[in-house]
């Protein structure tokens, strides 16, 4: 057995089966729609039933195919080296894209792309001779190849999805974040007076030369007290904002160390937030001319 983290079983039979499944099925709707192409006018739905069963009855034994070869992993469950790093929303982005294509096989994630690219081509492969009559029926002496080719392509975006959406031993370990979902979050923080920095704030883990990357939050720095206080705002899976609280990251600021939590319901409740925070650190740690004009512009009473 591999020592390295991530490893897989052999998987060559597997991809000759998935091959031999594409090729069979274009042949056979090839020789099918040979005959069938016949009935386009004079008893569509005919074609219709022919065409979409030819379609859907190699989906079965294809998707169990992809299903098991992507189970076929070794998962070495090391001990993750866990840190926190604060990016900003384009270095996330690219992070996840490196992220994306580096843990491709263990990764589960919704592929859109992929489903809308296998629906167009079920409707091109179904539909396709009709156009082709209105064009110049001459060409639907090709019909059967058209049909041919539009199958292995649906059957490669079929694959390709239920690849996608299976998960296997390893596959908890690699939650793949979309970096879009967070933006709506982010600009709410943007949007909040008193804050000079806003990014992610993200658990990186690392185990061999792997890295597994969990629980984005947002991450904002207060203007002139940035090393001071950080202002985090949680996320649920859709990106919403769940609960803003702060904390102090100073010794001078221990004597106050209880944290600062709203249950996040309007953007108002950032503001309260960054108020409350900047005034426990005026009274813990005085104050100056600059710390002074960003109280007065954020409206900030004293006792």
């Amino acid at each position: 057995m591999s020592d390295e983290q991530i490893s897989f079983k052999p998987t060559w039979p597997f991809i000759i089966l998935v091959v031999c499944i594409l090729l069979a099925w274009a042949a056979i709707g090839i020789e099918v729609t040979r005959y069938s192409v016949l009935t386009l006018f004079s008893t569509p739905f005919t074609w219709l039933s022919i065409s979409g069963v030819l379609l859907a009855m190699p989906v079965i034994p294809l998707s169990l195919t992809i299903s098991y070869l992507k189970t076929r992993v070794i998962f070495l469950n090391k001990e993750w080296n866990f840190e926190e790093r604060d990016v900003s929303l384009t270095e996330f982005e690219g992070m996840m894209r490196d992220y994306s294509k580096k843990y491709a096989m263990v990764l589960t994630r919704t592929p859109f792309l992929e489903i809308i690219v296998a629906l167009c081509f079920a409707v091109i492969a179904v539909g396709h001779p009709y156009l082709i009559h209105f064009i110049n029926p001459i060409y639907l002496l090709y019909v059967p190849y058209i049909f041919g080719a539009a199958t292995v392509i649906f059957g490669l975006a079929v694959a390709l999805s239920v690849y996608a959406f299976t998960s296997n031993e390893a596959s908890e370990h690699f939650l793949f974040i979309k970096p879009k979902i967070l933006k709506n979050a982010i600009t709410e923080f943007e949007n909040t007076l008193g804050l000079a920095w806003v990014g992610i704030k993200i658990t990186i883990g690392e185990a061999d030369g792997y890295f597994t990357i969990r629980s984005p939050r947002i991450v904002a720095r207060i203007e002139e007290i940035e090393s001071a206080v950080e202002i985090i705002g949680v996320v649920d899976e859709s990106g919403n904002i769940t609960q803003v609280y702060a904390n102090f990251q100073t010794v001078s600021l221990q004597s106050v160390s209880e944290t600062l939590t709203r249950v996040y319901s309007n953007p108002s409740d950032i503001m309260e937030i960054v108020k409350e925070s900047l005034k426990h650190y005026i009274l813990a740690s005085g104050t100056n001319e600059l710390l002074d004009d960003l109280a007065d512009e954020l409206k900030i009473e004293f006792p």
